[in-house]
């Protein structure tokens, strides 16, 4: 399940064992835990468009606890939110912002994204004066072009401060962002292993009249890379996965996450076998 190669023998769902060689694997805690959790709203013989929904149970026969949901999903808003945990750091001093950025996956047993090798995750990191203006970016870490280009306004964020987290896929002909079945090379592997992290840095110009810098950071899903789903003229929601903001004054140092990235208790049990 979840575990295919193509005819190259290059894994393009990799799931499985990602999960297996993960520290969900060795604590019990199974794929079914997350993507089959028990329906408590079961009623009997309840349809929707034809497919049962719901499963006609007799209660005093069977603990509605044990009762999974059978449509399996994974990349959802539910399943999506929290999967991961943004933290920043940032110094500004000497006419520079620099900002250090950690996503954590905190919450997915697999690496994030998993799956089809079209999903992806981005995040953006944006610094704003008290006047409302964006710093100028001075540092080389950017969204890919996977992240769209074009209107930042219309979902479109390559080439802004930022990184992007993705299996990339390419061709021995020099192609990239191929299908699945086409693949013959893995050009870059950017995903984040279940429990694991990672760190990017970033430096903006600081004006000498700037007394304080919001520092907004965005991490985000989406099913596909967008200039697939444009040409296929998807329409795919942006699903936010974490937010996290630090305030920041010239010459002083504030390491700050913000209050809402307080893990969950879930979360908090598993750190203790990292």
């Amino acid at each position: 399940c979840h575990q295919h190669k193509n005819e190259h023998g290059l894994p393009f769902m990799d799931t499985y064992r990602e999960w297996k060689e993960s520290p969900y694997a060795a604590l019990g805690v199974e794929c079914q835990d997350c993507h089959m959790k028990p329906d408590y709203e079961i009623v009997y013989g309840s349809f929707v468009n034809g497919d049962a929904e719901k499963f006609w149970t007799p209660a005093e026969y069977r603990d509605v606890s044990t009762v999974k949901r059978h449509d399996f999903p994974g990349g959802t808003e539910e399943l999506v939110k929290d999967a991961a945990a943004l933290a920043i750091e940032a110094v500004a001093d000497n006419g520079q912002l620099t900002v250090r950025v950690t996503v954590r996956n905190v919450n997915a047993g697999h690496h994030l994204p998993s799956g089809i090798t079209i999903r992806n995750m981005l995040m953006t990191v944006t610094p704003v004066t008290e006047n409302g203006d964006t710093l100028r970016y001075t540092g080389n870490q950017r969204v890919p072009e996977y992240g769209g280009i074009g209107d930042p306004l219309e979902g479109n964020f390559a080439g802004l401060p930022g990184k992007g987290f993705a299996l990339i896929f390419g061709d021995d002909k020099g192609n990239t962002h191929v299908m699945d079945w086409q693949a013959e090379r893995i050009i870059e592997d950017t995903r984040i292993k279940a429990r694991e992290q990672d760190i990017s840095a970033y430096t903006f110009a600081l004006p000498s009249t700037a007394r304080q810098v919001d520092i907004h950071t965005e991490l985000i899903y989406r099913r596909a890379f967008k200039p697939l789903a444009d040409i296929k003229k998807w329409i795919l929601k942006d699903m936010v996965v974490a937010t996290d903001k630090t305030v920041v004054k010239p010459r002083k140092r504030m390491d700050a996450p913000s209050a809402s990235k307080e893990l969950s208790l879930q979360d908090r049990i598993w750190s203790l076998f990292d």
